[in-house]
């Protein structure tokens, strides 16, 4: 037997009289098997007195704790030991007047406020459940009610036709026999913090654990607590970043946003609220994230980076938060957090259990050149680092070009940095040899688990999509006018928005009037050059009504860029195209890009994506067909001017 120690799981080399206290655990947790003759390792050594151990358990356990446990003898060929499976108790079992309860792999007493909890869950009732005397729906805020009746469209869609606010607390269970429950009170009140005082977060700058710079307190109901911490911690105490990427200038939170905004949720909703408040802690390295209240007895730290259920310590106020639609209800929170750093570049956040309740670390890029000298990197190896950061991959060649140093001096600093687990060495040695940041590092991505980061992602979004369709609806469009028209007015008007002044940056390049731009389709066409971009959409728009009646089932939108006679002459002229071309038809459509082949003179057409008319083109999707786009151009130009000796 090697099975690990866990929550119903417990080794004892041999019986003593403190092995009541697991037994009484397991009876006030989940049950569980407490095994006699077998070590801490799970390897069987064997009992003595078998014979007067099986008689005289039963009875320590009856006269200890009031009820008989099932006591084996079993046997496997390395010795004989005993089983003494305990069955959960409804009722709260004590030992010597002190309650024992099992958390992950450990048995421990319980005291204070934690007592008090398991003594009210026994009893059949949780915290968040009870009423509140005294409280009215006077103290209830109807604008937050409102509130949860527009973010509650898709998955509680009864709330925005109950006009009636007591009807929708009743229907959410939040009301009973008229009265108000503490879990109504700290979703919907105007103050909660009056009859909960922990109903709270803080907020401070820490320059280092003992000195504070900043505070604030965000108070009000917890869906305003969500939304206010957010904001805080965006005006006050976090930075934005900005990058360039491709043509556009981008700027992103030090830390991922949705990770920031799952663990806020998360410590609300986890919070037990007979203890402190949360308390979030911004430091010059990191911000951690604490909120009381343990992990349940079925989940470890290393179950969090894995699947596993949702366990919420307030089911009220989780399914209030889920039908929001502002969590999920399958316990992916926490991978959730773990995905969005590791896309961000940064370090897997650290959850750790201490003083009674649970913290979270999020840590920032952890190469930065103070901590890389720290590590004993050269200043070649610095440099090398922070170039992988921005491009991800690297190559012998590369690294003598950036560093101006030999092959064998540039291959003996990337083998040290391989052996230090900074970068990982993709491909034989030789010219197909690059070398990636590994998982997990700023910028990093790891090429050896790209697949296994696009199925995840997609999984995810897929997960996300399926989760917010209501099964009683059926959405299904078929292309005509009115159809096409609603398209074009929304996100396809967009799309022009984002695609043509990118192209119109490369005119400056070319001689003006040898080069145009046209945009086509099967009922409209117009063709320009540098012209403003509204008056474009406007002119297509006017051509294509007078077609509208040709829009039967099928149409094809084509934005189509041409260049030609370069400024600064060479050996001879030269032309190109890009194009970005929807097919729409029936019920869904398709979107084609051109791609400039690495180094050949030959585009080839790769395929966007494809889905039903009613599913537009998001913002972020068009900003990245926009980028992809001008990469492409810039590649051409780059390309051509090379190839035909301008440069």
């Amino acid at each position: 037997m090697k099975k690990l120690e866990n929550h119903n799981t417990e080794y004892k080399r041999s019986w003593h009289d403190d092995c009541l206290k697991t037994i009484c655990a397991f009876a006030n947790t989940h049950g569980g098997t407490l095994y006699i003759g077998i070590d801490d390792k799970g390897h069987t050594k064997g009992v003595e007195n078998l014979k007067q151990l099986l008689q005289e358990i039963p009875n320590k356990v009856e006269n200890s704790l009031r009820f008989i446990p099932d006591v084996r003898l079993k046997k496997n060929k390395n010795g004989t030991y005993l089983a003494i499976h305990i069955k959960p108790h409804l009722s709260g079992v004590s030992l010597r007047e002190k309650i024992y309860v099992r958390s992950g792999s450990n048995t421990k007493e319980l005291k204070g406020v934690q007592l008090h909890r398991f003594l009210l869950e026994k009893s059949g009732q949780s915290w968040e459940s009870m009423i509140e005397e005294g409280a009215t729906l006077k103290d209830i805020d109807e604008k937050t009610i409102l509130h949860f009746k527009e973010l509650a469209l898709k998955r509680f869609p009864i709330a925005s036709k109950e006009k009636s606010t007591s009807n929708l607390l009743e229907k959410l269970g939040l009301l009973k026999k008229g009265k108000l429950t503490r879990a109504a009170l700290l979703l919907f009140a105007k103050d909660p913090h009056k009859l909960f005082t922990s109903a709270e977060i803080k907020i401070g700058r820490f320059i280092s654990d003992t000195d504070l710079q900043s505070t604030d307190v965000i108070e009000g109901n917890i869906f305003r607590q969500a939304e206010q911490a957010m904001e805080v911690l965006k005006n006050k105490y976090l930075v934005f970043n900005a990058h360039i990427e491709g043509l556009y200038r981008k700027e992103e939170l030090e830390y991922p946003e949705e990770a920031l905004r799952e663990a806020i949720l998360n410590a609300i909703i986890h919070k037990d609220y007979l203890g402190p408040h949360i308390q979030l802690r911004i430091y010059p390295d990191k911000l951690t994230l604490w909120n009381y209240g343990e992990l349940p007895s079925e989940l470890s730290i290393d179950r969090l980076k894995k699947q596993h259920r949702s366990l919420p310590r307030n089911k009220k106020i989780a399914d209030v938060f889920y039908k929001a639609g502002l969590i999920e209800s399958w316990g992916r929170g926490t991978i959730k957090i773990m995905e969005e750093c590791k896309k961000a570049g940064l370090p897997e956040p650290l959850y750790e259990e201490e003083e009674g309740g649970l913290t979270i670390t999020f840590r920032k890029d952890i190469y930065t050149e103070e901590q890389m000298k720290k590590m004993g990197l050269n200043e070649r190896q610095i440099k090398a680092v922070l170039y992988l950061k921005d491009y991800r991959k690297i190559t012998n060649t590369q690294y003598q070009k950036i560093c101006k140093t030999s092959k064998r001096t540039a291959s003996n600093d990337l083998q040290e940095l391989s052996e230090k687990k900074i970068v990982e060495k993709i491909g034989t040695t030789g010219k197909g040899a690059q070398y990636l940041m590994q998982r997990g590092n700023k910028g990093a991505k790891g090429a050896k688990n790209q697949i296994a980061d696009a199925i995840d992602k997609k999984l995810s979004l897929l997960e996300k999509d399926l989760d917010a369709i209501n099964p009683n609806d059926t959405i299904q469009q078929e292309l005509g006018k009115d159809v096409f028209f609603k398209i074009f007015d929304t996100w396809l008007s967009n799309l022009m928005r984002k695609l043509i002044p990118v192209a119109q940056r490369f005119n400056r390049l070319f001689r003006e009037g040898n080069h145009h731009i046209f945009v086509v389709n099967s009922i409209g066409k117009v063709t320009f050059t540098n012209e403003n971009v509204e008056d474009i959409i406007r002119k297509l728009r006017e051509d294509c009504q007078k077609h509208e009646n040709n829009i039967i089932g099928k149409a094809d939108f084509e934005i189509y860029f041409h260049y030609s006679r370069l400024n600064k002459g060479g050996l001879k002229e030269f032309a190109f195209g890009q194009a970005v071309k929807i097919i729409f038809q029936d019920i869904k459509y398709k979107v084609f890009m051109d791609e400039f082949s690495d180094g050949k003179e030959r585009n080839s057409v790769q395929q966007f994506d494809e889905r039903l008319l009613h599913k537009p083109l998001t913002e972020k999707e068009i900003n990245d067909l926009a980028r992809k786009m001008g990469e492409t151009l810039f590649e051409k130009v780059d390309y051509y001017t090379k190839k035909n000796g301008i440069r």
